[in-house]
């Protein structure tokens, strides 16, 4: 396999066989594999520790528990390169807050190709139907703690995390993404049905109702 003939010295060819081999037996894809090792000239470290350690590496439902209610202090633990400067407690509409230490169970969405504003919230509707609703901010910034590798390879929305006023006569919502190569807490500013914002490859949080 390539990503065996490409090993680096550094972690030691055996625990680069162990940690393939847990990830392949996690019915984990190539392309999975792959990204574990191959990342601008680093290790994806997290992910190699998640795989030695038997955690799912391609998980379908993600746990996480709720370390704190404090909007400012989720945002220190995230450990973010870049906040957009909007990003601030008075700008947002939060739902009931959480207790400490709760449990939420949390999928994601994919969009597999470049998605708009408007889409998404069509998409909202059906899961709704389905027992579904977004993330919320809590929700998204835990995941951010919690997983913070999955927001390197894709940005992730949370449709529950709405803004309290517009800025330009558009509101937006939180979501993760990466800038050159960082993590970024940023705002996805929707720009309505008729001129809807696009996001590449975005992922949607979800929560089970």
């Amino acid at each position: 396999m390539e990503t065996e003939r490409n090993l680096e010295i550094g972690l030691g060819y055996s625990v680069y066989r162990q940690i393939i081999t847990l990830a392949r037996a996690m019915n984990c894809d190539q392309e999975v594999i792959d990204n574990l090792f191959i990342g601008k000239g680093e290790h994806h470290i997290e992910k190699m520790s998640a795989a030695l350690s038997g955690v799912d590496l391609n998980p379908s439902i993600f746990e996480i528990s709720i370390p704190s209610t404090n909007f400012n202090e989720l945002i220190s633990l995230g450990n973010y390169k870049r906040v957009d400067k909007k990003v601030i407690e008075e700008n947002f509409i939060f739902p009931i807050k959480p207790y400490r230490g709760q449990k939420v169970h949390l999928e994601i969405v994919r969009y597999n190709n470049s998605t708009n504003s408007e889409d998404v919230n069509l998409e909202q509707k059906k899961l709704a139907d389905k027992g579904f609703r977004g993330a919320n901010h809590y929700e998204l910034l835990t995941f951010a703690i919690q997983y913070p590798e999955f927001q390197n390879e894709y940005p992730i929305l949370a449709l529950n995390s709405n803004t309290r006023n517009s800025v330009m006569g558009k509101k937006g919502i939180l979501y993760l993404k990466q800038t050159h190569g960082q993590k970024h807490l940023s705002i996805a500013w929707s720009y309505g049905p008729q001129n809807p914002k696009w996001i590449d490859y975005a992922r949607q949080l979800i929560v089970r109702l």
